[in-house]
């Protein structure tokens, strides 16, 4: 019903977000969703808030970041500290490209779960390169700002960075009892924000970011003109 968009299966082929919208009522409040309109794979992401986080800030609708990392490899914890405003998504910043560069090679994160150097040694065998991991992380860098400067051309934007109600909202119970993540959200985000190199105000990455990386042409199209609103 819903690929033909027969019946009740026309109002939930929008998705949860425009589905709850027209349904109004209580919908809205019980429905879960990010604010840029897409739906959180199918567990609570409220007792892991890297992984609320993640979706909620990502360019791709789902996690773009990813957490299957070597520690010592990308210089980050051996285990993240979900509840902690700051080490958080100073985590988070420090990873993201990894698994944009995965992505780019076509390889499932649910079967590569091996350091990059690992991934790389079969990478460098297959073409002749001589590829590292800092050229790895680079490109996926590279590829995620890309994303994230086409949505923000296309007005999705800081101000849609937020989970629903009911997805953002505090346990009753579990290991996550009592933890209100929107009350430190701002704070994760500024942190997060100055991590990646991006513009606090407006959440575009700045333009030493996007030269860093070769983006030169990203970063005069980016910040020529206002973001689309």
């Amino acid at each position: 019903m819903i690929a033909r968009r027969e019946g009740f299966g026309d109002v939930l082929a929008e998705g949860v977000k425009r589905a709850a919208e027209r349904l109004g009522g209580d919908a809205y409040q019980a429905a879960v969703f990010t604010m840029k309109g897409a739906t959180p794979r199918g567990h609570d992401h409220r007792s892991r808030r890297e992984e609320m986080f993640d979706t909620c800030l990502s360019s791709n609708a789902t996690f773009e970041i990813g957490l299957a990392v070597d520690p010592a490899e990308l210089d980050v914890p051996a285990r993240i500290e979900s509840f902690n405003p700051v080490a958080m998504p100073e985590t988070l910043s420090k990873i993201f490209g990894r698994r944009h560069f995965e992505d780019s090679i076509g390889v499932c994160t649910f079967t590569n779960t091996v350091s990059l150097a690992t991934t790389l040694g079969v990478i460098n065998a297959i073409t002749g390169w001589d590829m590292d991991v800092a050229e790895a992380m680079a490109a996926g860098r590279r590829a995620g700002l890309i994303l994230r400067a086409f949505n923000l051309r296309c007005g999705i934007g800081p101000e849609l960075e937020f989970p629903s109600p009911r997805y953002g909202s505090v346990p009753v119970d579990g290991p996550a009892k009592g933890a209100d993540a929107m009350a430190v959200w701002e704070q994760m985000r500024d942190v997060y924000y100055a991590g990646m190199g991006w513009d606090r105000a407006t959440g575009r990455p700045l333009p030493d970011t996007l030269n860093s990386l070769g983006l030169e042409d990203v970063s005069a199209d980016l910040w020529s003109a206002p973001v689309s609103a």
